[in-house]
């Protein structure tokens, strides 16, 4: 299918932008939008995203402070099915390092879900990533969380990859994937398109 993307206002881990706040996400209203089978569905929907991951600059002695993530929206139950969206809320804190050119960082999470097949839920994740955005065209970043349910349920994995090479200021190409283990199954989503900001 085709996906179409919006969002009134976004920074993201490899956004290249001179007002961007480096190694951190900040965006209001994403909208996904996935077109299969001549049908449009709604696949997620963020009101708001934030992550700050408080790296030290090499050779300043500085204190740092925790990184943190805060996610308000409604996402797929799982990443096979096209009408199964849940509410949650989502909230992260963690630490964050960087190693040469990239940066990794770690998370403790907490996810309250409304909605879907469990109709209420409560989970932990564990998060694990790295964001590589130097001076040149390619940037890349990888992130992966191991949800635990409270109570009942499966836990499940899911991670997500993506690299983006610019074209231009205001545009960049871009490829990605999202991993989803459920056992017994699992499930990969490719991604590839072309972003345009302004």
């Amino acid at each position: 299918g085709a996906e179409l993307r919006f969002r009134a206002a976004y920074n993201d881990f490899l956004s290249i932008s001179p007002g961007a706040l480096p190694n951190s996400e900040l965006s209001f209203g994403d909208v996904r939008v996935l077109l299969k089978n001549n049908r449009l569905h709604l696949r997620s929907f963020e009101a708001v995203r934030i992550t700050t991951l408080s790296v030290a600059q090499p050779g300043l002695e500085q204190r740092r402070s925790k990184s943190w993530r805060m996610v308000v929206g409604a996402e797929s139950e799982r990443l096979n099915c096209q009408a199964c969206l849940e509410s949650m809320a989502r909230f992260g804190l963690g630490h964050s390092q960087r190693i040469g050119p990239f940066v990794s960082y770690g998370l403790a999470e907490g996810k309250v879900t409304v909605g879907g097949h469990d109709r209420a839920s409560v989970w932990t994740g564990l998060t694990v990533g790295g964001i590589y955005n130097q001076s040149g065209p390619l940037r890349a970043s990888a992130e992966g969380t191991y949800w635990t349910p409270v109570g009942e349920g499966k836990p499940y994995f899911r991670a997500s990859v993506e690299t983006r090479m610019a074209l231009t200021p205001q545009a960049d190409f871009t490829v990605g994937a999202i991993y989803e283990d459920r056992r017994p199954s699992a499930n990969t989503e490719w991604r590839i398109g072309v972003a345009f900001y302004r």
